[in-house]
């Protein structure tokens, strides 16, 4: 028995792979001051798509597609952007969905609106109604069509 014991713990481990993170997860000050203009840009414009924001940053001096990519995705870790997902048509084609980043109200904006309404149900309220949002950036859609 202890030898069967000694040769399982002898064998290399299957189906395991270890992945790092990628190199920019660490975003350090360059991506602070890059996810506070990101913010902005969501905030001012509404949910967006990720080809919409890199339309609005192109001339910014963004280095890629990608580091913007990595920057959003640290952000929604931060909960500072949400991700939605918006069905078009068909719900059940897996080609008719559109992946917006929406603009998470901070927790002490929430507090201050709340205080300035005097209502204590308003403070519990992060974002607008999902369904009500995407219907929203589903006509404005349609609209630009």
């Amino acid at each position: 028995m202890f030898a069967t014991a000694v040769r399982f713990m002898a064998k290399k481990a299957k189906g395991r792979k270890w992945v790092d993170k990628p190199a920019g997860m660490n975003v350090g000050l360059e991506g602070e001051t890059w996810s506070g203009k990101l913010r902005e840009i969501v905030k001012e414009n509404g949910p967006l798509t990720v080809s919409s924001f890199w339309e609005h940053l192109k001339d910014t001096g963004l280095r890629s597609k990608r580091h913007m990519k990595i920057i959003l995705k640290w952000m929604r870790g931060q909960n500072h952007v949400k991700l939605i997902c918006n069905h078009i048509g068909d719900k059940r084609s897996p080609t008719d969905k559109e992946f917006l980043y929406a603009y998470v109200v901070p927790k002490s904006e929430r507090q201050a609106m709340a205080a300035t309404a005097g209502n204590e149900a308003f403070e519990d309220q992060g974002l607008r109604d999902i369904p009500a949002l995407a219907e929203e950036t589903q006509s404005s859609a349609l609209d630009q069509k």
